[in-house]
């Protein structure tokens, strides 16, 4: 008589695909809905950015979080941060476009310890030609 015969069966699991809906009550019930959300306005914040200003932006300006419905964008540059202000109103509009409802109320700039002073340079489309 063989081992395997008396080894117990493993039991199988079958998963079930979930519909978008469903998603967001299993996320709505484990308590991460708001972590999940930031998550999204900050990828949807690099699409937008980079959409706008080019792939080069992603170096000289980072989404970094959202608290109390404000994104944080650490930016390299003042002058980026002044281009970045000009342009709030349609970054944020499209940001909650995207997130289909008005999760995001307005930006934050946050500076990174190097200062431009000591090498930070603006991207090629925020240059003064």
């Amino acid at each position: 008589m063989s081992w395997r015969k008396n080894k117990p069966k493993a039991r199988q699991r079958h998963f079930q695909k979930l519909s978008f809906g469903q998603l967001q009550g299993v996320v709505r019930r484990a308590g991460v809905q708001e972590q999940v959300e930031a998550t999204q306005a900050l990828h949807y914040a690099h699409e937008v950015l980079v959409e706008r200003f080019g792939d080069g932006v992603a170096v000289h300006v980072k989404p970094t979080y959202v608290r109390h419905r404000r994104l944080a964008l650490q930016v390299a540059h003042p002058a980026i941060m002044e281009e970045l202000k000009k342009q709030e109103e349609a970054l944020v509009a499209e940001i909650n476009k995207r997130m289909g409802r008005p999760e995001i109320t307005r930006l934050e700039f946050l500076f990174p310890e190097k200062s431009a002073e000591e090498g930070g340079r603006l991207p090629e489309e925020l240059q003064s030609h």
